[in-house]
């Protein structure tokens, strides 16, 4: 489960998350949107709350790409400040997370085109 404290998806804006997983860990992440243009990219960095130092920062971006078919391939670009740190998120588990947020947008693009309302 998401709770969102703050998201504010304009270059200039920042955002503020906590995750709880089937266990009932909670880890909350929080960035800056850098750049939002639309329909193209996304630039913004990306950081766990709760480590024992601050600074563990990563730059990602993600690009929107126009498929035929009505379809968008999506590419993410993350860069860590060090091979440890990208280490540490591997072990952490947030490949589980990405996976199951990519799952959870399927999920939801799929009622959109079934035409269900989407709750907030």
């Amino acid at each position: 489960m998401t709770t969102f404290e703050r998201f504010e998806p304009k270059t200039g804006g920042s955002y503020c998350f906590t995750q709880k997983d089937v266990n009932g860990k909670e880890n909350t992440l929080h960035g800056v949107y850098h750049e939002v243009l639309a329909p193209e990219r996304i630039i913004g960095t990306f950081e766990f709350e709760g480590l024992p130092e601050t600074g563990h920062v990563l730059l990602e971006t993600t690009r929107f790409e126009v498929l035929p078919g009505n379809r968008t391939k999506v590419i993410v670009q993350d860069i860590y400040q060090s091979v440890e740190d990208r280490d540490g998120m591997f072990q952490m588990g947030m490949e589980k997370v990405i996976d199951e947020g990519y799952d959870r947008l399927d999920e939801l693009l799929e009622r959109m085109k079934a035409g269900n309302k989407i709750q907030k």
